[in-house]
């Protein structure tokens, strides 16, 4: 049967037991809805990976993406898979990157014996760094975020400098 939005609003959980129950797509293989006993469903494909371990990718929710749009993904990613790539492991990697604040402690705590200045460093990471860069994560930093905030921080200090000691 072929996934429409007719097809998918007049589906209901009817599976017994707590398991997601799936309504699998006739038009592309691989494709299908997930529902919950909740009442959600996100559209989702499955694959196996090159060592043959079976894995489900969940490409959104219904209603966040229309069919059209998840049958355009799910041929995107399968096209992907079928080139050896593996779009779970990717996601799991990007979840796994580590933030700012995350490199800033073990940065701290490395140093903090055997460098001098870690006091200034760590009060320059408190002061400006960690509030702008804090929560992110080191792959979304960019080179441009990067020298706008060293220009704002120069703006900043050069604002505290009293002229007597500037030469």
């Amino acid at each position: 049967m072929a996934i429409t939005k007719r097809t998918i609003d007049a589906l209901t959980y009817s599976k017994v037991g707590k398991g997601a129950q799936y309504l699998w797509d006739s038009d592309i293989r691989n494709f299908g809805v997930r529902v919950y006993p909740s009442g959600e469903k996100s559209f989702v494909i499955t694959y196996r990976t090159s060592t043959g371990t079976k894995r489900f990718y969940t490409l959104g929710k219904y209603g966040h993406l229309t069919v059209k749009q998840a049958r355009d993904i799910a041929r995107q990613k399968l096209a992907e898979i079928h080139q050896g790539k593996d779009p779970q492991l990717e996601r799991q990697d990007q979840r796994s990157v580590a933030t700012f604040d995350e490199l800033a402690a073990v940065y701290l705590d490395e140093f903090k014996a055997r460098k001098r200045s870690w006091k200034d460093d760590n009060q320059r990471i408190r002061d400006h760094l960690r509030p702008e860069l804090g929560s992110k994560k080191l792959t979304e930093i960019t080179l441009r975020q990067l020298q706008q905030l060293h220009q704002a921080i120069h703006t900043r200090v050069s604002v505290y400098i009293p002229a007597a000691l500037v030469d």
